[in-house]
């Protein structure tokens, strides 16, 4: 155990300082955004100052969602990944009451959403795999024309959208067509 003890003290200081390092890193984060969270410092007082002096329209949901939308809006344009932003957001209102499992999770009970779904992880597994680029080079020849560079995007992106979903086939060609 003697042998072992420095070596558990030492994990253990790391640990505290990758918390730190963390905590640090969060804080310079926001440092950098800072008129944007200043933005939403005051979005959070003029919630809390009108819900103070409430007219009876709005329940303490109504502010509360409002909050989290300002928050919700802060993550999104300091360009925090979309779907945790959302997923997290619905999560905290259904915690806190405001909707329940019906209404928080209600848009994924449509087949056509799901399918869109399904069709943005397949066109992100070929966009990482490099099968786009692929066939791609078969259709797109350099050109200094963006007249004829359209063109040339728009034989293979019509022939795919022809059977499969727009939504999914933009997000696959988004990456070709930068």
């Amino acid at each position: 155990f003697e042998k072992t003890a420095p070596l558990l003290e030492s994990r253990s200081r790391a640990h505290g300082n990758r918390n730190h390092i963390l905590g640090n890193k969060a804080l310079v984060w926001l440092w950098g955004r800072k008129f944007t969270f200043l933005c939403l410092i005051l979005a959070w007082i003029a919630i809390l100052f009108s819900a103070c002096f409430e007219n009876g329209n709005f329940t303490w949901e109504s502010w509360w969602t409002l909050g989290l939308t300002a928050t919700a809006l802060f993550f999104l344009v300091n360009d925090q990944p979309p779907d945790l932003v959302l997923l997290t957001t619905t999560v905290v209102l259904r915690l806190s009451g405001v909707v329940d499992d019906e209404q928080a999770f209600s848009g994924f009970h449509s087949d056509g959403i799901l399918a869109i779904g399904a069709l943005f992880v397949v066109a992100k597994s070929l966009e990482n795999s490099g099968a786009i680029e692929l066939i791609m080079s078969l259709f797109l020849w350099r050109t200094k024309m963006t007249a004829r560079a359209v063109m040339q995007l728009c034989l293979p992106v019509a022939i795919v959208s022809s059977v499969v979903n727009d939504t999914p086939v933009v997000a696959m060609m988004m990456p070709v067509a930068e």
